[in-house]
């Protein structure tokens, strides 16, 4: 940037974090201004911030280091914890119309899908989070430092906040904006359907729903379908659908269809069925897993496990189907295992996941699955079929005691070259087990007799 006479429209930053060594110039006024040199007339800038980890006044940081260069700020939600800052100088114009026939072209379209569970204009801006005056107010909340060249005051302020649980929270920033009307960009040219944005933030922020401030925004409706996603991002289906039915309007984003379609299936309900085929349309891997999950509870295994083992080695290549559905579908095939007498369609899955999904997605779901059916295939007993699963976790085993005595065992049995290192891996586990829970019955004698004295 300091060297190059090239101008660009777009400039991109997306470092690691800033309390990893030297990360934190790459957020400095200094970087900014070099980025500045190089953008053309009406060029934008986007800086992506990590929102999860971190303390409300490094973010204040974060923005008024980016806003001592760039006047103008707006802030977008890419994931749960991540923000994407796009800076420039002057407002941004949206052309709704040039931006709808984009988002319909390629890549764009199976990207929104695909990343972000979306699909069209309203879905894509139900990310947007507020507009410069968002960008103002953390700017000027409180008075503070820059972060410089010669100061990088974000690298230790990050250090401090690492496993921090009760700091920045983006669903109050966004809360926010929606209170003060900053959640919407000031330059639009065109119809917008505010509605269908709305039902998208929904649908993608199941946190703000915790946030009274927000419920007061919301129609019944709406607080029901809130809370749907709220219980289904946990895991609760069955309470998803409880709230979900406890408003009539049908899915209308992505999202919802997923959570109707699943929660459905997992009933058994064959009302789910319609829902599955639409959303065929849109997410084909997503379906088929669901589908599997209604042939299971339907009485219908064997179709319930042809789908699953396709499904499974299609994540070997594709890695966008929802992690969330890839654990239950993994929980699901080991309770199909456990109805198989024949062993034979426990088999199958095994073979299915006996190789690392695309970039490793659920690894340690998939291994821990494996490992579950790897058991059974053996009768519970040390045999070849374990001894295989077990390597795959060789050298980093899980640091449990069930697994440690587990791999123990195995490898004593069959007698592995680690058996050696199995059976000293256990003993030391028991040792520091050991010592551990001496340690924690102490402390809560020392508590104990704390609060009697102050008593």
């Amino acid at each position: 940037l300091l060297t190059t006479r090239q101008k660009y429209d777009i400039v991109v930053s997306e470092p690691s974090n800033p309390y990893r060594a030297g990360v934190a110039g790459l957020f400095t006024r200094e970087y900014y201004r070099s980025i500045d040199r190089c953008l053309k007339p009406g060029g934008l800038f986007f800086q992506w911030v990590q929102a999860y980890e971190i303390d409300d006044r490094t973010m204040e940081i974060f923005y008024r280091t980016l806003g001592s260069v760039f006047a103008n700020i707006e802030s977008w939600q890419t994931e749960s914890g991540d923000l994407l800052l796009m800076a420039s100088h002057e407002p941004v114009a949206y052309d709704v119309e040039k931006l709808r026939a984009r988002l319909r072209e390629e890549p764009f379209k199976t990207a929104l899908l695909s990343a972000w569970r979306a699909d069209g204009f309203e879905d894509f801006l139900a990310h947007y989070v507020g507009n410069q005056a968002v960008a103002e107010t953390l700017q000027h909340f409180n008075q503070g430092p820059l972060n410089t060249d010669d100061r990088t005051i974000i690298e230790f302020a990050f250090a401090r906040s690492v496993n921090l649980m009760n700091g920045f929270r983006l669903a109050n920033v966004r809360v926010g904006a929606i209170g003060a009307h900053a959640d919407r960009p000031h330059l639009v040219n065109g119809e917008i359907n505010w509605a269908r944005v709305d039902e998208g933030r929904l649908s993608t922020n199941a946190l703000l729903d915790r946030i009274p401030q927000f419920l007061a925004t919301l129609t019944a409706a709406q607080r029901s379908r809130a809370a749907a996603f709220t219980d289904y991002t946990a895991g609760d289906l069955l309470g998803a659908l409880r709230n979900w039915r406890a408003q009539s309007d049908e899915p209308t984003t992505i999202s919802e269809l997923l959570l109707v379609s699943e929660c459905l299936a997992a009933e058994g309900d064959s009302s789910a069925l319609p829902y599955i085929d639409k959303l065929s349309a849109a997410l084909p891997l997503d379906a088929d897993a669901i589908r599997a999950e209604f042939l299971w509870r339907t009485q219908k295994p064997q179709e319930s496990v042809e789908i699953l083992v396709k499904f499974f080695q299609a994540l070997r290549e594709d890695p966008w189907p929802a992690r969330e559905l890839i654990e239950r579908s993994l929980t699901r095939v080991e309770g199909i295992a456990r109805s198989d007498q024949s062993k034979k369609a426990t088999g199958l899955v095994y073979d299915a996941l006996r190789m690392p999904f695309s970039v490793f997605t659920n690894e340690t779901d998939r291994l821990g699955t494996l490992l579950s059916l790897s058991a059974y295939l053996d009768d519970n007993k040390p045999g070849e079929t374990t001894l295989a699963a077990l390597g795959m976790f060789e050298p980093y085993p899980l640091w449990q005691r069930k697994f440690l005595q587990g791999r123990r065992d195995c490898y004593t049995a069959l007698n592995s070259p680690l058996a050696k290192q199995a059976r000293h891996d256990f003993d030391e586990f028991i040792e520091h087990e050991s010592a551990t829970a001496d340690v924690f019955r102490l402390v809560k004698e020392i508590e104990a007799r704390a609060g009697a004295s102050s008593n």
